[in-house]
């Protein structure tokens, strides 16, 4: 579903294995950073932004815990 923590979980994915192949690698954090612009720009109501927003987080840190480790603060 767009927008849960499992839908951005499988666009890092993808972009992990998109590195692969590609010419030119993307990392994680410029990854994040691109999903926070496309959601920033979509013309939501305030309270869907921040949902949408937290999930993107919450992606972000399983994904990075799942390649490097705990994520650190």
């Amino acid at each position: 579903m767009f927008g849960s923590v499992e839908y951005y979980c499988q666009l890092f994915k993808a972009g992990i294995m998109n590195n692969f192949i590609a010419d030119h690698s993307c990392s994680l954090r410029t990854k994040y950073s691109q999903l926070r612009a496309d959601v920033m720009k979509r013309e939501y109501k305030y309270e869907k932004k921040e949902v949408h927003l937290q999930n993107l987080e919450k992606a972000y840190e399983k994904i990075y815990a799942e390649i490097f480790g705990a994520l650190q603060k």
